[in-house]
């Protein structure tokens, strides 16, 4: 071999192993290895992670006077001050700010179509509580269905109570403008970071740290809800035999949200109002007076309305008075909720919605529809 030949074959295999040395470290990082070198973003991967900016005073009055038609006791709140990244605030039109009110509480607020949204809260100077606030945001269209969602996690630091992190996962889905947010009791105690899984998907990984390099512990992957809800109506006025006349709103914006991960409940929420018009009766001890409910059950002889019972939970209230008397014309207006969980979806199916007072029942045929989610994802 001439000395020529030799020179450019050890050229050739420094690069080579330079490259390899790389994405190995890429890999330890748990980062994607990409040989472009670039971010992950979301025309390219489905998906872009980043970290909040410093406070800063330019929050708009647009979005301050929107604040303050929203949100409750908005007058105690002062010192409005954007952590959103410019250019994510300039192109998708998501603002996120901190404020906090007389009590020194720490309050972050998400505003997107002049809707505000409430992220977390936490006190800075209470038993120990040392702010942290939000840690890091991703953006992603999970379903592709052109529009886009909103990953944010939420970290407080804690010294006392023998815990020292706490963590909340929240999303926005910009096409309904509504939130989901993970069961704080799934969350492991520990600062939570957006991540590339094995799979490509985005991910949510865990650390002991406050740093996300560190962070190789897969908590959950951001995944497509595939799981489709249709109802027929969304207000009923039923009334039954003279007994019971019963007004039902049902919102099930969020049951379609878009996004399943761990510990996410997809929830219609509904609301009866209620006029009982049968004879006087009264209930003991154990006995507990809501309003008229409602359940779904399938149209399958076959399917059980345990089944279903099971993957959704239903909001109760509390246990009336030892002995309670309910009269002509009694009234009751409560709003209810109902859920489920990635891990336990109901089956696919055609339901019935029933009415439920006490002893009285009404049934509704072919309320519900629960069937596979038609999307342009692909995985």
């Amino acid at each position: 071999m001439t000395v020529k030949r030799l020179f450019f074959a050890l050229v050739s295999l420094t690069l080579i192993f330079s490259f390899l040395v790389s994405c190995a470290d890429c890999q330890n990082d748990g980062e994607c290895c990409d040989s472009s070198n670039e971010e992950p973003t979301l025309e390219k991967n489905g998906y872009e992670t980043f970290f909040p900016t410093e406070p800063r005073d330019d929050v708009s009055e647009e979005t301050i006077a929107n604040f303050n038609a929203q949100v409750k006791n908005s007058e105690k709140y002062t010192d409005y001050r954007s952590i959103m990244p410019e250019e994510y605030r300039e192109k998708y039109g998501v603002e996120i700010f901190t404020t906090s009110n007389a009590s020194n509480t720490n309050v972050i607020f998400l505003s997107y179509n002049n809707k505000i949204h409430q992220i977390e809260a936490h006190g800075s100077d209470i038993e120990g509580n040392i702010f942290q606030g939000i840690n890091h945001m991703a953006l992603t269209d999970v379903d592709r269905d052109g529009s886009f969602e909103l990953g944010i996690i939420y970290t407080s630091h804690i010294e006392n109570h023998g815990r020292s992190v706490t963590s909340s996962l929240t999303f926005l889905d910009s096409k309904t403008n509504n939130t989901r947010k993970a069961d704080y009791g799934s969350i492991p105690e520990k600062y939570l970071f957006f991540k590339p899984c094995e799979s490509g998907k985005l991910g949510v990984f865990a650390s002991d740290t406050n740093d996300a390099k560190s962070a190789n512990e897969l908590y959950c992957e951001i995944e497509n809800n595939t799981v489709y809800f249709t109802l027929t109506s969304t207000e009923y006025e039923l009334l039954e035999d003279n007994l019971l006349s019963v007004k039902i709103k049902l919102n099930y914006d969020t049951l379609n949200f878009p996004i399943c991960f761990s510990e996410i409940y997809h929830s219609l929420s509904y609301t009866t109002e209620m006029v009982y018009l049968g004879e006087e009766f009264s209930v003991t001890s154990q006995s507990s007076i809501h309003g008229a409910t409602i359940k779904f059950i399938s149209e399958d002889e076959q399917s059980s309305s345990s089944d279903l019972q099971e993957a959704w939970r239903g909001a109760g209230l509390g246990v009336e008075p030892s002995v309670f008397t309910v009269s002509n014309g009694f009234t009751r207006v409560q709003t209810f909720g109902i859920s489920y969980n990635l891990k336990d979806p109901p089956a696919f199916g055609t339901y019935n919605m029933i009415v439920k007072f006490q002893h009285i029942e009404i049934s509704v045929p072919n309320a519900l529809i629960i069937s596979e989610k038609k999307s342009n994802y692909r995985s």
